[in-house]
């Protein structure tokens, strides 16, 4: 579904992730090979993120609140709140692990969801070219004009970008949040480096729509949207408005194949 429909916008709830994007260290040049794309105003902090909100929202007449996240699944309690109190807007301050967050809040109901990217990756706002300005997220927010987009699900929990099965998941559970604060993207790599040896490849079968002949490998991506891990294509033909999921399936656990 790619029209847009137009809301009037009277109530915004903004959840701020401190932890999003909090890297001690920066390393440019794994991003730009990994293609990471961040928020043009990144520097700031979080506490400078919401007075510039509060600032843009002031023009209008809007009841804004803002909240900040203290633990896992947090931003899903807060959404699940705004859907109670008739919120119109929801505007995740983080990365996608937020933003999955509060999907899973707020999925199947009216209100609707804006981004300020502040993650490690941010995939979604790639895809969605998403990357721009503060004030500029918040004047498209009061235009009102929003699109429904697909949903995946995968252990009754919503995913608006992709899921993972074997490896990828495995590496993705290993770097945790105290490891991401230290080193950011670099932290998957090393996750991946130091436990390729140690990991079990145990074979995996796909079976797709009921398909006769499944598909086997090794470990699967299956994709909303067409980037993975920054700017780089995975699934070429994934469109998140199309009612499709793709599926991406590596056959062999080679070590060329797996970096």
């Amino acid at each position: 579904m790619n029209t847009f429909t137009k809301v009037s916008i009277k109530k915004v709830y903004v959840i701020i992730n401190p932890f999003s994007g909090s890297a001690k260290n920066n390393f440019p040049l794994l991003n730009f090979l990994l293609g990471i794309k961040t928020q043009p105003q990144k520097l700031l902090s979080h506490d400078d993120v919401i007075k510039i909100i509060i600032t843009e929202f002031s023009n209008y007449d809007v009841e804004l609140t803002s909240f900040v996240t203290q633990d896992k699944s947090h931003a899903t309690t807060i959404a699940k709140e705004a859907v109670k109190n008739k919120v119109d807007v929801v505007i995740a301050v983080g990365g996608d692990g937020t933003i999955n967050e509060v999907i899973n809040g707020i999925a199947n109901t009216s209100v609707i969801l804006a981004v300020i990217p502040y993650g490690t990756a941010n995939l979604f706002c790639i895809e969605f070219n998403y990357l721009k300005k503060i004030e500029e997220i918040c004047s498209k927010v009061m235009q009102g004009n929003y699109k429904k987009i697909d949903l995946g699900m995968v252990n009754e929990k919503y995913f608006a970008c992709m899921v993972g099965v074997g490896f990828d998941a495995y590496v993705i559970k290993k770097a945790d949040r105290y490891l991401k604060q230290i080193y950011g993207a670099l932290s998957y790599l090393i996750v991946a480096v130091k436990e390729y040896l140690n990991y079990t490849f145990n074979p995996i079968t796909v079976t797709i729509d009921g398909q006769k002949d499944p598909i086997k490998g090794y470990f699967v991506v299956v994709g909303n949207i067409k980037y993975y891990g920054g700017n780089l294509v995975i699934a070429p033909k994934a469109d998140p408005t199309d009612g499709f999921l793709d599926v991406c399936v590596f056959k062999t656990n080679s070590v060329f194949n797996t970096i």
